[in-house]
């Protein structure tokens, strides 16, 4: 029963609080929704996938803080095309849309947005969406993650703003369309028919904080919430030291010619406010890592989020104070039809590191150093046998998780998705029940890489055998240039990817960006995720930690040494020998050469 809406002059914090809570719970259950009847092993188990809730023109006003954070700038801007593209009088209550164009606020083809509006009385008061990675969306390789594609045409099926819904009624023309364009018409079918009713959820919890509060407590609650965020962020910034920072970063390969891409940023802070400035950075590519403006928007966003506090509420209001430079023609920022696949994936990875790394100087306390940088997919697919004996095709497209950089006060935490996604674990029981693979090893890579007084996070190794032929794709970075290290941390490992061939007993390194190669049946893929880069001098970290790292297998006796100038004897520490060592490898240690010098962070007070 609807209680009765109070006066707009009694609203206080407590109500506040409570719609503000309101509304995050709304993306929670959109998000269970899909969870709960998604068809795809990456939306069910990976939860490659988030939700938001948005105000009648647009502004995010909540999103789903378990999903992914790459969303947050993006989903606006898609929210937004369909605005532009309907206008908010061909809009009507029953309408659903759908839209995965990169450059409509997109992320890449696959990042598949599904909005709906929300009236009230015949008046529009909101939108509730969500996004959600599909496991194909067609394209020249299964999986259309392409990491070797040169134009967004060689990636799926793109689709600007469009209706899959009108006033109810099912665009059926709409969807035959998107369904003869996927390898997987029936994943497909279940996976945006969970999203259409997760913002179905959405809008019925919309309606119940109408009903209780009435759309003019809501409309304040709203602003406020905004303006909360936006007072929140501005306290934080103001935290951070008036000046001029600096960082580089590279990507391992344009995809094309094999040259590096260098990305830089110079952020310059004053007051409660702080601007992002990306010129400088190299020009657009041939290859996939561009990487479009909402995306970009959305990795500073996140780096951000990192670099303050972890409880400031993400809407709108959070980004008024951050500005975005990313010059029209750079890789930050391209122009169609630049392939943008990777640029997600991987480049944004990129940017958060460089913007974090940017920020260390002035904020110690908060910074880490490089973390694995990739989301490493890589996708198999093929055709089998159904249950019937019709054969039908099937794509696996998985992203292992790696290490993160070491922290002030802390370890890089060990196999972690990287901070763009948010994304679970594949279960190796989902995978085997799913897919026609074993999976033979899944266990921790561990080494000397990415010491430091707080050491780097360590990667997975994974070990799948095919049992019958099928095509592998990768789309990988961080394979030759490693995370970086901060304040004398050493760099970190490398993503790395192997195949051994049926009966051989030789591991044959793989490409990190390509399409379509060849496996047989008993032919087992490998793939070392990365270690984080170390943080502060490794002569620094406390013996008893490295004598921990050496009784729980991470390292061995003779690391200890080398790196850390810890003597061990009988597994304890032997201080008079360490404090000897450490005080020659001090005396003889040589200046620091990098073939990167510009991955160190750069400060101008103001």
């Amino acid at each position: 029963m609807a209680t009765v809406t109070p006066p707009v002059q009694r609203a206080d914090a407590v109500t506040l609080e409570v719609l503000r809570n309101g509304f995050r719970q709304i993306c929670e259950e959109v998000s269970i929704t899909l969870l709960k009847t998604a068809h795809s092993v990456i939306f069910n188990e990976g939860k490659d996938l988030s939700s938001a809730v948005f105000d009648h023109t647009g502004r995010l006003v909540a999103q789903d803080m378990q999903g992914c954070p790459v969303h947050i700038a993006a989903m606006s801007q898609s929210v937004m095309a369909g605005i532009e593209q309907y206008g908010t009088d061909d809009l009507a209550p029953g309408d659903v849309l759908l839209i995965n164009d990169s450059y409509a606020g997109g992320t890449h083809l696959p990042d598949v947005t599904v909005f709906a509006p929300v009236f009230w009385e015949d008046e529009l008061v909101g939108f509730v969406a969500n996004r959600g990675h599909h496991t194909d969306v067609g394209g020249m390789a299964p999986g259309s993650m392409p990491g070797d594609a040169t134009e967004m045409y060689q990636e799926g099926l793109i689709l600007p703003a469009i209706k899959i819904f009108a006033r109810g009624e099912r665009c059926r023309d709409v969807w035959n369309i998107i369904l003869r364009n996927v390898r997987l018409p029936r994943n497909t079918l279940g996976d945006i028919s969970a999203q259409a009713a997760g913002v179905q959820t959405g809008i019925r919890r919309f309606h119940s904080l109408l009903e209780r509060y009435g759309p003019e407590m809501v409309a304040w609650g709203i602003d406020e919430i905004l303006a909360y965020s936006e007072r929140h962020m501005r306290s934080e910034i103001a935290r951070i030291p008036d000046g001029e920072y600096g960082f580089a970063d590279y990507m391992d390969t344009d995809g094309v010619t094999g040259r590096p891409v260098r990305i830089q940023v110079t952020a310059r802070k004053a007051g409660s406010e702080i601007t992002f400035d990306f010129t400088g950075s190299d020009d657009q590519v041939g290859g996939a890592v561009n990487c479009v403006e909402s995306v970009t928007t959305s990795a500073v966003y996140i780096a951000m989020l990192m670099m303050t506090d972890p409880d400031i509420h993400p809407s709108e209001g959070a980004w008024a104070p951050i500005h975005v430079i990313a010059p029209k023609g750079s890789v930050v920022n391209p122009r169609e039809p630049a392939s943008t696949v990777s640029g997600l994936t991987e480049t944004c990875n990129r940017i958060i590191d460089i913007a974090l790394g940017a920020l260390a100087m002035g904020t110690p306390q908060r910074a880490a150093a490089g973390e694995l940088g990739s989301c490493n997919v890589y996708t198999l697919g093929g055709v089998r046998p159904d249950a019937d004996g019709v054969t039908q095709p099937w794509v696996m497209i998985l992203n292992p998780k790696g290490g993160w950089g070491g922290m002030d006060g802390k370890d890089g935490w060990t196999a972690i998705q990287d901070p763009l996604s948010n994304c679970r674990n594949h279960p190796v029981e989902a995978l085997e029940l799913a897919y026609p693979v074993a999976v033979h090893r899944y266990e921790l890579r561990t080494g000397p890489e990415g010491a430091g007084r707080r050491r780097g996070g360590y990667g997975l190794r994974r070990d799948i055998e095919v049992s019958q032929a099928c095509v592998l794709s990768t789309c990988l970075d961080r394979s030759t240039i490693p995370p970086f290290g901060l304040f004398g941390g050493s760099d970190g490992a490398p993503n790395l990817m192997w195949v051994k061939r049926a009966g051989a007993t030789d591991w044959e390194p793989l490409p990190a960006r390509m399409s379509n190669m060849n496996l047989g049946a008993g032919d087992v893929v490998r793939i070392d995720t990365g270690i984080g880069g170390g943080f502060g001098d490794p002569l620094e970290r406390e013996p008893e930690r490295v004598a921990e790292d050496v009784a729980d297998g991470y390292i061995d006796a003779g690391t200890a040494e080398a790196v850390y100038g810890v003597a061990l004897q009988g597994g304890a520490v032997d201080e008079p020998a360490t404090a000897a060592l450490r005080a020659r490898m001090r005396a003889e240690a040589a200046p620091f050469a990098s073939p990167h010098p510009d991955r160190r962070p750069a400060f101008t007070p103001a």
